[in-house]
C-alpha cells in the first residue's frame, strides 16, 4: 500500500496535489490562529477547572496548610493514573509528602492530608503497608481523558456534581 494521498478536486475529478505519510491539511483558520499565538512554554501543567476552582476559593472547611500541601503536590500527579506519584510511576508516600512539604511541620502535613481527603480532593490508597494518594480529577487532573478507577473513586463527589457532563 502506498503512503501517497491524493488530493482531488471534487468538481472535476482532476488530482490537484499529492500529500505524503508525513504531510497533513491545515485549514486557513488553524494556519491564522498558529499565526497570532505562540506556545510560551513547553513545562508540564495541570488542569484546574473553573467551577472547582471558584468552589476551593470559598470553602471554608481548607485549611491554608491544606491548599499549600495540595499546591505543592500538584507536580507530582500522573496522568495515566491520577496518583500522587515520582516520575518513575512510584507512588509518593506520606512519609515523602512530609519531606516534600518541608516548610511545613509534620503534624500540619498530616492535618493537611486528612482535611484534604476528609473534602474529596485526595483520596486515600493504602497498598504495601503505605498510604499515598489520589487526586480528584473533577478538581485537578493531567491529560484529557481519566482512569476509570480514578472517576469511579469520585463520581459521588461534590466536585463532580458540578460538572455538567461526566467523563
Amino acid at each position: 500500500m502506498s503512503d501517497i494521498r491524493l488530493v482531488v478536486n471534487n468538481d472535476t475529478g482532476e488530482v490537484e496535489t499529492t500529500l505524503g505519510k508525513d504531510d497533513k491539511i491545515s485549514r486557513k483558520n488553524t494556519t491564522e490562529y498558529l499565526k497570532r499565538t505562540t506556545d510560551i512554554s513547553d513545562a508540564e501543567f495541570v488542569k484546574l477547572y473553573l467551577c472547582a476552582a471558584d468552589m476551593l476559593s470559598r470553602a471554608d472547611d481548607l485549611t491554608i496548610g491544606s491548599m499549600r500541601v495540595c499546591l505543592r503536590l500538584l507536580q507530582y500527579i500522573r496522568y495515566d493514573t491520577g496518583l500522587i506519584s515520582w516520575n518513575n510511576g512510584e507512588p509518593i508516600h506520606q512519609e515523602n509528602i512530609i519531606h516534600i512539604c518541608n516548610s511545613l511541620s509534620e503534624r500540619t502535613v498530616k492535618r493537611a492530608l486528612e482535611c484534604l481527603v476528609v473534602n474529596d480532593i485526595f483520596a486515600v490508597i493504602r497498598r504495601d503497608g503505605y498510604v499515598s494518594y489520589a487526586v480528584n480529577p473533577y478538581v485537578f487532573m493531567k491529560g484529557k481523558r481519566v482512569n476509570k478507577t480514578l472517576e469511579k473513586m469520585f463520581h459521588n463527589s461534590k466536585w463532580a456534581r458540578l460538572h455538567e457532563t461526566t467523563f
